[in-house]
């Protein structure tokens, strides 16, 4: 489980998880309820929250993902 996690895998799902449950409990706090969330806004933030995750890949000073990764 713990190589899983820090896979390139297991760092978008944590991204994802992320900004995905800030944006979906600060709505919820301000008194929306799930059916009235602005679920566009949701998916669009938890997607850019994929960023860092895709420009940490593709540097290829990180070795942490793809070719350059280290064993």
């Amino acid at each position: 489980m713990g190589n899983f996690l820090n896979s390139a895998f297991g760092s978008y799902i944590k991204a994802f998880l992320a900004v995905f449950l800030t944006l979906v409990l600060t709505q919820m706090a301000s008194g929306l309820s799930l059916l009235n969330l602005d679920w566009g806004m949701v998916l669009n933030g938890a997607l850019v929250s994929f960023l860092p995750v895709i420009i940490n890949a593709l540097n290829p000073k990180d070795n942490r993902y793809g070719a350059n990764k280290e064993n």
